[in-house]
């Protein structure tokens, strides 16, 4: 069947504001056998976040110093400790120095290292407890300038709290352990004040079923009996991160809720009173969705989330500023990631992400690169590497929620572009639009659909690997044009983006 350009009946509104995209560029680097945790913080004072991550095979805790532009020079041991299984990095004696404290399962202690100010600790002592001891982290629960100590303990389904004593160095800097009951096993630990009244609050993730716990702290290090999160699917959840995601000035709750099969993730609203109320969003996917960690990808003052997609990827989901989301493309990085943590290691203003990978013993530092849609351009080596993908994000707001998005292509340019209707589409008709015009979904997957709850839609272009090198030198032109329904009313086009071919 042949399409000529006057059957392409479409009415085009004039072109959105410009809207900013992201993407990751990945780089990766040895991380030991079965890395576990990882976390990024400044340890020699240069502004610029270094990584410590803890790998439980190597029986280790290892240090990469970033270089000032987003990359890590050669790992060096900073801590021999068997079966290493988390780290977190805080102020334990009040010298302004990082310290680190490090997690042994196997070993049933949390180890003491007190920073020297240029990325190498000092061994201080250990903290012993017994128990599958799960996750670590440090977090001021009193307002003294110096961090307690939380553990999670899966056998005891208890959150244990190591008071700091305020001691100079040594195991006795935690010499008071108090115990924060959970309805089961927590995987992690989120602190935030969630009541106002000036008081560190503790937010435990639940294993399955259950529906995780907030206890609201007090003085004299007291906590409230625990307030059950809110769960809207068919399980508990499995991991828990706080922000203000829709500018009201209060930490909202962000968490995966997991049947078994996939994964619902689930925005909820702080009231400020230390509950959760309105649903703000909630996506269903047909992949088990963990580890969302908050950071602001983009750059353009929302906050986002960066979450485990499946068992080896990364996606990252662009907050819309009130407490909405779109999810964009999917960035590869290995089986088998355990952690994640978030900071902006190339000091561009955009928060990037690293992740450890256990499947493949690795760190993969993914920086952000976020360009506004209408200047949104991409190249794609046609010489190695295969498959290479080319992804392509719209994101237009919830006002266009529920529309079908359709993505055409052109090989012959942009300009003067197709005119119908007396507006224009920034692609000239040839073979190339025709072919997608004809057959969505193929060439380009996800090239028409409908647009999620945000306005969000996204579009992959895949390069097999049986390509002919004569496609270097070619660019493709592609444009995302919105439709109403059912009138098929156009509402919305975007400009021209271009991949080029290398």
């Amino acid at each position: 069947m042949r399409v000529r350009p006057a059957l392409v009946l479409l009415s085009l509104a004039a072109p959105a504001s410009a809207q900013v995209a992201v993407s990751f560029d990945r780089t990766d680097y040895g991380a030991g056998n079965g890395p576990a945790s990882v976390v990024a913080r400044d340890l020699d004072g240069d502004s610029a976040p270094d990584l410590v991550y803890a790998s439980t095979g190597s029986g280790a805790v290892f240090v990469r110093l970033n270089q000032g532009d987003g990359t890590f020079a050669t790992a060096v041991t900073a801590a021999t400790l068997s079966g290493a299984n988390g780290v977190a990095l805080g102020h334990l004696d009040g010298d302004g120095l990082l310290d680190l404290v490090a997690l042994s399962d196997a070993l049933d202690r949390v180890a003491l290292f007190l920073g020297q100010g240029d990325g190498s600790f000092v061994e201080a002592g250990f903290v012993p407890l017994v128990g599958a001891l799960v996750f670590v982290t440090l977090a001021d629960l009193n307002g003294d300038q110096r961090d307690e100590l939380l553990v999670s303990d899966a056998d005891a389904s208890e959150i244990v709290i190591g008071v700091n004593a305020g001691a100079a160095e040594g195991a006795a800097i935690f010499t008071q352990l108090l115990a924060l009951d959970v309805g089961e096993p927590a995987p992690n630990v989120a602190v935030g004040e969630l009541n106002g009244d000036g008081f560190a609050d503790v937010v435990a993730s639940a294993t399955f079923y259950g529906w995780g716990d907030a206890f609201l702290g007090g003085p004299g290090l007291t906590f409230a009996e625990s307030k059950l999160l809110p769960s809207s699917f068919g399980g508990g959840p499995l991991w828990v991160a706080l922000g203000d995601v829709d500018g009201d000035g209060l930490l909202d709750l962000i968490q995966p809720e997991d049947d078994f099969f996939c994964t619902d993730i689930v925005v909820w609203k702080g009231q400020g009173d230390g509950t959760f109320g309105t649903n703000l969003y909630e996506t269903l996917f047909g992949v088990l969705v963990a580890l969302p960690t908050v950071g602001d990808f983009n750059g353009d003052g929302q906050l986002d989330f960066a979450a485990r997609w499946g068992a080896q990827d990364v996606r990252g989901f662009g907050g819309q500023g009130q407490g909405t989301f779109w999810p964009s493309a999917v960035s590869e990085t290995g089986p088998g990631v355990t952690s994640i943590a978030v900071a902006d290691f190339d000091g561009d203003g955009d928060d990037d992400v690293v992740t450890t990978n256990a499947g493949t013993g690795r760190l993969s530092v993914l920086l952000a690169d976020s360009e506004t849609l209408s200047s949104y351009n991409n190249q794609l080596s046609a010489l190695s590497n295969f498959p290479k993908t080319h992804h392509m994000a719209l994101q237009i707001g919830p006002d266009h929620a529920g529309e079908l998005y359709w993505v055409l292509g052109s090989a012959t340019g942009t300009v003067p572009g197709l005119p119908v209707g007396g507006f224009n589409l920034p692609l000239n008709f040839d073979g190339y639009t025709q072919f997608t015009l004809l057959n969505p979904n193929t060439l380009i997957l996800g090239s028409l659909g409908l647009l999620d709850g945000a306005g969000a839609g996204k579009a992959t272009w895949s390069l097999p690997s049986f390509t002919p090198l004569n496609v270097v030198g070619l660019t493709l032109n592609h444009a995302f044009l919105v439709l109403a329904l059912p009138s098929l009313a156009p509402t919305f086009v975007s400009s021209a983006l271009t991949l080029t071919f290398v």
